[in-house]
């Protein structure tokens, strides 16, 4: 399997409103850039948008976001200016009207960590050692499972053994991992490959003899990435290129 080290750049640092210290999420949607924080009990979050300036505005969340451990951005049925899903590390997943702020929350009989868009309302939920297929039940609040998969973590043996966010891009499914033993992560590219999701590649982070987590990423269809991290002097975004 091919190793490659990702070069990224240091860019804005997203503020603690709201007292949300733990950066989460990020997810790119046109001109603007999605970022969510939580303050380290939970009880709230603060779901920031940045427009193509470094401008932003913020929308505060009281009614239990969770940890808010990613933030991927698609659509369904029900929804006109398309959603942004939450995964909260519990039994349910938030769902963002991307216009208005309405939150709807969507149980499930799995645990979820992370979430990303797969297309024609079809969403990819990673849950323990599985990822799962489903699409929102808008008439029951609750997800339904269409498919699933198991996944393992190529990548554990060498220390990377928190499991952060994915996302989908290209048919390609990239999952992301930190080892804050050795202030380092690395995202892992799988392909399905005779029904099955594959590791083929393997993106690494040098390493850093200070606080440097990756909590979340976002990649473009043209292969430009944004990783949202948790650092020993704030929380940034950081750009780079994947050559898909």
């Amino acid at each position: 399997m091919k190793i490659e080290r990702l070069q990224v750049n240091r860019g804005i640092q997203i503020p603690n409103e709201n007292r949300c210290t733990n950066i989460g999420g990020v997810a790119r949607v046109g001109a603007n850039i999605f970022v969510i924080k939580t303050k380290q009990d939970n009880t709230v979050s603060t779901v920031y948008r940045y427009d193509s300036n470094n401008k932003y505005i913020t929308k505060k969340f009281t009614d239990k976001l969770g940890h808010g451990n990613g933030l991927a951005y698609g659509n369904s049925l029900a929804y006109e200016n398309g959603i942004l899903a939450v995964p909260p590390c519990g039994n349910y997943l938030n769902v963002i009207d991307a216009k208005t702020w309405k939150r709807t929350q969507y149980k499930s009989s799995r645990y979820i960590s992370a979430v990303a868009y797969r297309g024609m309302c079809v969403w990819l939920v990673k849950s323990q050692k599985s990822i799962l297929e489903t699409r929102l039940d808008e008439r029951t609040k609750k997800l339904k499972f269409t498919d699933k998969w198991k996944i393992g973590n190529p990548v554990e043996n060498a220390g990377f053994v928190i499991s952060q966010d994915i996302t989908y891009k290209h048919e390609k499914l990239f999952c992301l991992y930190s080892n804050s033993g050795k202030n380092q992560n690395c995202i892992v590219v799988f392909e399905m490959v005779n029904g099955e999701w594959t590791p083929t590649k393997i993106y690494e982070s040098g390493r850093s003899d200070r606080l440097y987590e990756w909590e979340s990423l976002d990649v473009s269809n043209d292969g430009d990435i944004l990783i949202a991290a948790n650092t020993a002097d704030g929380d940034y975004l950081y750009q780079g290129r994947l050559y898909l």
